[in-house]
C-alpha cells in the first residue's frame, strides 16, 4: 500500500500530452499509451515528486470541494495502478 508520504512521480521515460484532435490528456510510457480521464488528470498533473500522496489529496479535494477522506481511497487506488503499471514511481523522501 502507497504511504501518505509517499512523493509519487513519473517513471523514467513517461510524459504527458494534450491531444488536440482528441481534445485529452495522452500519458505516454514505454509500449503503452493510458487516456487519463479529466479526475485522474487532475491527480497527474500533481505527481511531480515534490507532493506527498496526503497533499495531492488534500489539494485535488480542495479543488473539487470535497473532503479529503472522501477521496483518499480512490486517489490512493488510482496512485497504486498507475505505479504498478510503470506510469508512476515514488520520489522518495
Amino acid at each position: 500500500m502507497l504511504s501518505d508520504g509517499a512523493r509519487p512521480r513519473l517513471a523514467p521515460g513517461v510524459r504527458t500530452q494534450h491531444d488536440g484532435a482528441r481534445g485529452a490528456w495522452v500519458v505516454q510510457a514505454p509500449e503503452r499509451l493510458v487516456y487519463p480521464d479529466e479526475a485522474a488528470m487532475a491527480v497527474l498533473a500533481r505527481c511531480d515528486g515534490r507532493r506527498t500522496v496526503e497533499e495531492i489529496v488534500a489539494e485535488v479535494a480542495q479543488e473539487h470541494g470535497e473532503s479529503p477522506t472522501a477521496l483518499e481511497d480512490d486517489i490512493h487506488e488510482l496512485l497504486e495502478e498507475l505505479m504498478a503499471h510503470g506510469v508512476l514511481t515514488d520520489g522518495g523522501p
